[in-house]
């Protein structure tokens, strides 16, 4: 299995498990403080952290697959169809292509960030998306 079918599968598990927590989910839960509210089970901890170990085994790795894999990820928000207490974990997942990005082509780095940057309007970025687009913009940049 190559690392853009590792992280499909991470994806696929996690809308799994956020879709069996929507379904034990009682009306009204975590409102006014009673219950447990869904963004503190424990599936977005465990994605965050895989997410990491995947990529920490992915970090010398350059070319085709490379790309693939972070426009998967940086991707992976706009493709589910799911809560929106689970966007923000596959939001907040983005980040840990930050080390990866350095080792994109050039042209794969100009096309994610046009992608990137129109999938996340200036006013709506978090610190750490913008961390990305300036990463991305560097490696667009730089000579091949």
């Amino acid at each position: 299995m190559n690392s853009v079918e590792k992280l499909q599968q991470l994806l696929e598990d996690f809308a799994l498990d956020v879709r069996e927590l929507e379904k034990r989910r009682k009306p009204g839960q975590g409102l006014l403080g009673f219950g447990t509210v869904p963004g503190d089970d424990p599936c977005h901890e465990k994605l965050d952290r895989q997410l990491q170990e995947l990529i920490a085994s992915l970090e010398r790795q350059e070319g085709e697959d490379l790309s693939l894999f972070i426009e998967k990820l940086l991707g992976a928000e706009k493709q589910c169809d799911l809560p929106e207490y689970a966007h923000w974990t596959l939001i907040a997942g983005q980040r840990h292509c930050l080390p990866l990005i350095p080792a994109l082509p050039p042209r794969a780095a100009q096309k994610l960030l046009t992608d990137y940057e129109a999938a996340y309007p200036r006013r709506k970025r978090f610190p750490a998306q913008k961390a990305i687009l300036q990463a991305l913009k560097a490696a667009s940049e730089k000579k091949e």
